[in-house]
């Protein structure tokens, strides 16, 4: 029984990995995604053409260059880990500017991989 949850853990460390730490994405595809899903609340610029201006959140316009994948990631599956694994940047420029905290959002490892391109 011991071997058997030890297995299930590191499954499930490796597919959290996996959907953190993953390949490449199609950008145009990540553009389409950020509109629908994130435009709500975040401003995003694509090719120089303004896709929203929202401002309930950050400007996500290559915000993956800036900050890197992994911030970009970790934000997208677990906004609270985001939060902890990021607390210098998330204080300094998150923190008392926006009127909520970024919610959890259910997405696919391709769909990450899709937004972080074009976040690029």
């Amino acid at each position: 029984m011991k071997k058997i949850i030890a297995i299930i853990a590191v499954l499930g460390l490796t597919i959290g990995l996996s959907t953190i730490f993953a390949g490449e994405g199609n950008s145009k595809n990540g553009v389409k995604l950020i509109k629908a899903k994130c435009g709500y609340c975040h401003a995003f610029s694509a090719n120089g053409k303004k896709i929203s201006s929202a401002t309930s959140g950050p400007d996500l316009t290559g915000i993956a260059t800036e900050r890197g994948e992994p911030f970009t990631r970790i934000y997208m599956v677990n906004p609270e880990q985001g939060r902890k694994d990021f607390k210098a940047i998330y204080d300094k420029e998150i923190k008392g500017k926006y009127n909520m905290k970024m919610p959890s959002v259910r997405l696919t490892p391709s769909e990450i991989d899709d937004i972080t391109a074009a976040l690029k």
